[in-house]
């Protein structure tokens, strides 16, 4: 301030008046994506050697919450300042700290810009026996209770199909959630739900939320009609679709085998009719008549346990010895079936024959054919 003294005669003295500009700073909040102002955020102002809350020279504290506009802070007393966010608004992560730092120097007003970055999940749909990302399942994110899709701040609603690659969901609000998968990939069976939780903590890497989902599981059971507590060895199968071709997984699997002590246990085959047919039977019994079944939504139907059972008869062998003058059945013939033998060394042999279930094939005959 300049001024002047004169020799003039004056009733009063002279005043020089000096008038302080308050310091200014404007606190701007805003969405890192759009640089929109955000409403929301719990914001405080700490002085950064003592920690404390900051306050005005006006006495005003420095802790608020966003409205969507820039605050505006006069008075604030020259020295270094952190800015924190300690509540984000819903959908978005804690921003990091920022220092500033105020001057007494007649300067134009400053500005600190606070930016928040939004939530992010990544939701992977893998098949539990590869690892692999499994395209086709119809797949929702719930509200914790499981009665409402939910919506992201950006207004997506959650419910998509998976892909070749996971699903990035941006601004989820904090909270908890269910994943649920409501559809299959084909060869598949719908997966448990899973629930996860959303927080505003900044991460360098997105959440992720995993979901695996089993293959169907079909199993082909091969026994003895006389003996169903065992699997019956030798026989030679195939499961064929409606044109009669023999059909794959999803795996690649070509479903014809050679039935063992096992059951045969299918991963993988889609949902459709299929046709479970013998080409051969174990030796002793008779090739068994087609067994038709349906896998629905990764199930066999009309069973409990997935599993398609083919019953096999043994061959049935009359012997009838009879008086050749009357016809009439002959008692107290002593018999046999004899099996021929090759031995090492080229030899042939006989030997009695007996029966798949042990039976030694010699008897004096009776009343009835044997």
């Amino acid at each position: 301030i300049r001024f002047t003294i004169t020799d003039e005669l004056k009733l009063e003295a002279d005043t020089v008046t000096m008038t302080n500009m308050p310091t200014d700073v404007t606190i701007s909040k805003v969405d890192i994506t759009d640089e929109q102002e955000l409403e929301g955020a719990f914001l405080e102002i700490r002085d950064k050697e003592t920690g404390e809350l900051a306050v005005t020279e006006y006495g005003d504290p420095l802790a608020w919450v966003s409205n969507g506009t820039p605050k505006n802070i006069k008075g604030l007393a020259a020295g270094t300042y952190i800015l924190r966010e300690t509540t984000a608004p819903n959908g978005y992560t804690i921003a990091n700290e920022i220092e500033f730092t105020i001057t007494d120097e007649l300067n134009v007003a400053k500005t600190v810009v606070m930016k928040d970055a939004p939530t992010e999940v990544e939701i992977s749909k893998t098949d539990i026996t590869t690892g692999e990302e499994l395209p086709g399942a119809t797949l929702q994110i719930l509200n914790e209770l499981g009665t409402e899709i939910v919506t992201t701040i950006y207004g997506e609603k959650l419910e998509w199909v998976s892909g070749e690659e996971p699903k990035v969901i941006t601004g989820l609000p904090v909270g908890n959630y269910i994943l649920r998968e409501v559809g299959a990939p084909n060869g598949y069976t719908v997966t448990a739900d899973v629930e996860f939780t959303i927080t505003d903590e900044l991460k360098l890497e997105a959440d992720k939320v995993v979901m695996e989902d089993a293959p169907s599981e079909v199993t082909i059971s091969k026994v003895d009609i006389k003996n169903t507590d065992q699997e019956l060895p030798g026989a030679t199968l195939q499961i064929l679709d409606a044109n009669e071709d023999v059909v794959r997984t999803i795996y690649g699997e070509r479903l014809e085998w050679t039935s063992t002590e096992d059951a045969k246990v299918i991963l993988g085959l889609q949902d459709g009719t299929y046709i479970l047919r013998e080409t051969s039977a174990p030796a002793g019994f008779t090739v068994a008549e087609d067994v038709t079944f349906t896998v629905e939504l990764g199930h066999v139907t009309d069973t409990d346990a997935d599993t398609v059972t083919m019953t096999n008869c043994a061959n049935v062998l009359n012997i009838s010895k009879t008086d050749i003058t009357s016809g009439e059945e002959l008692p107290g013939a002593t018999l046999q079936i004899l099996k021929k033998v090759t031995g090492e060394d080229g030899t042939e042999t006989e030997e009695i024959a007996a029966t798949v279930y042990g039976e030694k094939l010699e008897w004096v005959s009776g009343e009835e054919p044997k």
